[in-house]
C-alpha cells in the first residue's frame, strides 16, 4: 500500500531568464525552514518537463511565480500560472520584477 508524502510548502515557477531570482527565493525560504520544489534543483535532466511541472504543482501547498516580462510571455509558464489561478487564486504568491536595472539581493 502506497503512502502519500506530506505536501511541500512552495513550488517556485519561473522562466529560465529568472533562474537566479528563483534560486535566491528558494534558498531564502529553505533557510527559514520552508520546503520548496524548484526546477533547477528537483527536476531530472531529460525527464518529462510537463509531467514534472504538473506533479510539482500538485505536491505543493502554494506556488510562487517569479514574474517578469519573459515569464508572462513564455508558453510553459502561462499554463502554470493559469492552473494555479484556476485552482485557488488566494494560494498564488508572486514576486514582481521589471528587469530594468535590478540586481539580485546579496
Amino acid at each position: 500500500m502506497a503512502t502519500s508524502s506530506p505536501l511541500k510548502d512552495f513550488f517556485i515557477s519561473y522562466n529560465r531568464h529568472d533562474k537566479h531570482w528563483a534560486e535566491w527565493i528558494a534558498w531564502t525560504l529553505e533557510e527559514a525552514g520552508y520546503s520548496v520544489v524548484i526546477q533547477a534543483w528537483d527536476f531530472r535532466p531529460g525527464g518529462n518537463f510537463v509531467l514534472d511541472m504538473q506533479r510539482a504543482s500538485a505536491e505543493c501547498e502554494k506556488m510562487i511565480a517569479v514574474l517578469s516580462e519573459t515569464y508572462l510571455t513564455s508558453e510553459y509558464t502561462q499554463s502554470e500560472w493559469g492552473a494555479a489561478f484556476a485552482g485557488d487564486p488566494r494560494e498564488l504568491e508572486a514576486q514582481a520584477d521589471s528587469g530594468k536595472g535590478r540586481r539580485m539581493p546579496s
